[in-house]
């Protein structure tokens, strides 16, 4: 059980610094503790008496026929009947001539936990997963939610975004499920809060909130004070289970990785880790940038195949790679993105050749993002139509073959792209 439930913090903490037991309110925080104002507004957060351990100021009797039906009420039979836990969220793969081949990421009454290095787009795929869960549509044509009809809330904790940046998400959320307000969705910014208050509103949320079937903590790690603390990892995984068994709700954290290794970080990475339904990972292409890629690095069910996206001019998530993904029944060819349109193995070498010379046509370095335009530009003029999402392929393609190289100059702020003569005029041909 959590030691927060019993024990005051002070409002004004410094994040892995011992335990401060000094409770004081900090004359730094206008705001005072969280924990205080919503006593005033809506009486005690959680009930801490109901939560204590079995054993807490109990007789020895006691304890032990406390043992026993904790025992009792554990025990399970082969004769008993125990439901598969519901779907919440999957990933869908359509097998041409076949069937749609479904993997389970997410159950109620369990958790996902995201990992990855900063700025690997994390949130991004909060937000792919919330769209899919809010609209029950495929999202970047693979994702799909499954709420139950008396689950369709959900409730959004971030805790590392300002108030501004997390209205973006809010609105990127929007835009995916395409809805301007979706009336089941609470999105909150917990970062101006204290980690004990940050803690106790998510509990206190999640026992109160009616109809709630899915959470996401963006930042699990601000809800403890030191993230190598053996006790706060345990507690704080206690609690995920107790939330999502209890109210049969899933729950969806994100946790960053170590600097040096792709680990999930401390001791409560690990902790998450061992007690998790399914762990994803987010990372950057180290061949472009560009590209974020996820992967399940453990999972209870099927593992569904990687999935890379990157960002348009948007700021909105699109699928790069669809080999396997696409052509649903009952979805238009647009929306499928079938294999028929252009891709870089489709199109000849004279045809490469000559995309890239009337792209870089002015003999100028081009941005990633000119790069795409001059691309379609020159497929075009050929009477090739290659779309704005289709071109990141043929960026990547042209990068991975030599055809163009990539390089930031000294003291600018973004990469330029060049075309590389040398390569194109080789006698070797153009892969296709």
């Amino acid at each position: 059980m959590s030691e927060f439930r019993s024990t005051p913090q002070t409002s004004e903490v410094v994040e892995d610094q011992p335990k401060d037991t000094n409770n004081t309110r900090s004359i730094k925080d206008p705001i005072g503790n969280l924990g205080d104002y919503l006593n005033d507004v809506t009486g005690e957060l959680p009930d801490s008496e109901a939560d204590e351990p079995a054993s807490a100021g109990s007789s020895t009797e006691e304890k032990q026929n406390k043992w026993e039906a904790l025992l009792n009420q554990s025990e399970i039979k082969p004769t008993d009947y125990i439901e598969r836990p519901p779907i919440c969220l999957s990933h869908e793969t359509y097998v041409p001539g076949e069937s749609i081949v479904k993997s389970v990421i997410g159950t109620l009454g369990n958790f996902l936990v995201i990992t990855g290095k900063a700025k690997s787009r994390k949130t991004f795929v909060v937000s792919i997963f919330v769209a899919a869960l809010l609209s029950e549509k495929l999202i970047l044509k693979c994702f799909r939610g499954h709420l139950p009809d008396d689950k369709k809330t959900v409730l959004y904790f971030d805790s590392e975004q300002g108030r501004w940046h997390v209205q973006r998400v809010l609105k990127r959320i929007c835009e995916l499920c395409g809805d301007d307000n979706p009336p089941n969705l609470k999105m909150y910014s917990l970062r101006p809060y204290a980690t004990y208050d940050r803690l106790e509103v998510i509990r206190w949320a999640i026992k109160n909130t009616p109809n709630v079937g899915a959470v996401i903590i963006d930042g699990v790690r601000d809800t403890v004070f030191d993230i190598n603390d053996a006790e706060e990892a345990t507690n704080r995984a206690t609690d995920l289970l107790q939330w999502t068994d209890e109210k049969q709700i899933h729950l969806i954290t994100v946790l960053h990785e170590n600097k040096n290794d792709r680990n999930a970080r401390g001791h409560l990475g690990t902790e998450l880790g061992n007690k998790c339904e399914t762990m994803l990972s987010v990372q950057r292409d180290q061949k472009d940038k560009e590209v974020s890629i996820i992967t399940p690095e453990m999972c209870r069910d099927r593992e569904f195949p990687e999935t890379q996206f990157s960002i348009d001019e948007y700021g909105m998530p699109f699928l790069i790679d669809d080999t396997n993904i696409g052509n649903f029944p009952g979805l238009t060819e647009e929306e499928n993105g079938r294999r028929s349109k252009p891709t870089p193995l489709t199109v000849n070498r004279e045809n490469h050749e000559a995309i890239l010379r009337k792209a870089f046509a002015e003999g100028k370095p081009l941005s990633y993002q000119d790069l795409r335009v001059q691309i379609r530009l020159g497929a075009e003029y050929l009477g090739i139509d290659i779309s704005d999402r289709r071109s990141v392929d043929f960026v990547t393609w042209y990068r991975n073959e030599g055809y163009v190289k990539t390089h930031k100059p000294e003291g600018e702020k973004y990469p330029i792209n060049e075309l590389n003569l040398d390569r194109l005029n080789d006698s070797q041909p153009l892969q296709s």
